[in-house]
């Protein structure tokens, strides 16, 4: 296969980026609205999450397991998105499966409103 200069220079770019290290990009779920997500979050996981996503809401206190605190850029780099969506339509004890109650394009929006504690 062969390719232009102006590629090899795009796919080098690209390939320099992805290997910037402790850098994670998050880029939104194709059509997700942060601002729609940000009301699902107060309504549905602030209670046990927290309003700052720091795991440490009034709920916590409650569980038999702190839940994830969203700001730990470590513990945060390790989920896709797919893995948070998982989450959240499933559930994972103690957290309860919110798949019934949310739609698909409500879970997309609240795991891209999760992903701005850790700009």
């Amino acid at each position: 296969m062969r390719t232009s200069g102006k590629g090899t220079v795009l796919i080098v770019s690209i390939m320099a980026l992805l290997l910037v290290g402790g850098t994670t990009w998050v880029i939104p779920a194709f059509g997700a609205d942060v601002a729609k997500g940000k009301k699902v979050y107060a309504d549905k996981c602030v209670g046990c999450h927290g309003e700052k996503g720091k795991g440490d809401g009034v709920g916590a206190r409650m569980l038999s397991k702190k839940p994830i605190d969203y700001t730990d850029k470590k513990a945060m780099s390790k989920l896709t998105d797919e893995d948070m969506k998982r989450t959240v339509k499933q559930g994972k004890a103690p957290m309860p499966a919110w798949g019934t109650l949310l739609t698909d394009q409500e879970i997309d929006n609240v795991v891209a409103y999760i992903r701005t504690f850790n700009k």
